[in-house]
Parts: structure tokens; sequence; C-alpha cells
């Protein structure tokens, strides 16, 4: 078993998300506690509170790398789809969050259910303001002459739609029928959002 100074602090804290990481993509967030943390890594939970602050401090950490393998995920499904039309690229971007969504089900239920006690600090929100950068960008392409403001309003009125249609394909708490997929509902999104833009 590991001593506390067997690892520097930031040894500690990458050794710590790596194990949380872990334990919430197994197990789901509900067997994230600071004593299984603890114990899995060799130290006692007051160290993780020192290095974290508090279990928030850890979720925000967490739930940072996720949103920086998604934006990795949906930057790389623009940059494969950069021949084909606008309306190419958002069906590329929104099958990329999709398919993350189903191959990281419990870290991307976290990513949206974890619930903090304050206002999350100025590097998450910019985290979170991120994701939407590419959508951005594509929608600001297609409406070139509609306000910046205006395309931040539809690219997160856009990712809210699909958002839900993701929620109820992973929870299976919705309606969706066994002959209606969450695809065919993203396909008829794209064509009622963009279907006259190409």
């Amino acid at each position: 078993m590991a001593r506390r100074n067997d690892h520097s602090r930031d040894e500690l804290k990458t050794l710590t998300l790596a194990q949380s990481l872990k334990i919430a993509e197994k197990e789901g967030m509900a067997a994230l506690t600071a004593r299984r943390i603890a114990n899995e890594i060799g130290y006692t939970p007051g160290t993780l509170y020192n290095i974290f602050g508090s279990m928030d401090g850890l979720y925000y950490e967490m739930n940072a790398l996720t949103m920086q393998r998604l934006a990795e995920t949906l930057s790389g499904s623009v940059q494969k789809a950069a021949s084909g039309t606008p309306r190419d690229r958002i069906k590329a971007i929104t099958n990329s969050y999709l398919n993350f969504a189903r191959k990281n089900k419990h870290l991307w239920i976290m990513l949206f259910n974890t619930s903090f006690e304050h206002e999350p600090p100025d590097w998450y929100a910019e985290k979170i303001e991120g994701l939407f950068s590419p959508l951005e960008a594509i929608i600001a392409e297609i409406f070139s002459k509609i306000p910046k403001q205006k395309i931040k309003l539809l690219a997160r009125t856009y990712w809210a739609s699909i958002h839900g249609i993701c929620y109820l394909e992973i929870t299976r708490k919705g309606p969706l029928r066994k002959n209606l997929t969450a695809g065919e509902m993203t396909d008829e999104l794209i064509e009622r959002f963009f279907g006259q833009t190409d």
C-alpha cells in the first residue's frame, strides 16, 4: 500500500482522477465515495479532501476530463467530414455525440447529472462553453447573416434537442418506441433545422 509521501501532490491528483474515472465508468457515479477511492489508491479520505477540497472539487475535475474527451471527439468528427456540406458536418457532430454517450454511458450521465452546491468555477464554465464551439462554427457558416448571439442561441437549442433524444435512448426513460431510433429522430431534427440550407 502506498504511503502519504510515495507520490507528489500532482501525481496523487492524477492517480485519484484515474481511479475515480475507472470506478465511475464501470459502476456509475453512485459508486464514488471518498472512502472507496482512498482505499483503492492506498491513501486516506482526508488526503482526497486535501487535494480537491471536497467531493464536488473531484467531480469538477472528473467532468472536465470527460468534457475534454467529448470535445476532442466532436472536433475530430467535424474534421473527418470537412470536405462535406455544412449539413454533413452537422450530422457528423450529432452522430459522434450520440456515439460518445453510448460508449461512455456512466461518465456522460455524470457530466449532466452532477448536482453542485455552488456555481461552477470560471474555468469549468469555460470548458462547457468550449463544447459548443464546433457546432457554433458550422451554424455560423450556414446562417451567415444572423448575429453572433443568435448563433449561440441556435446552437444551444439544437444541442438541447439532441441531448434530450440521447438521454431518452441512454436511460430508456422515455417514449422511444422499438421502431423509432435515436438516429431517425436526429435525422428528422437536422432536416427541420437545416434541411433548406444546402
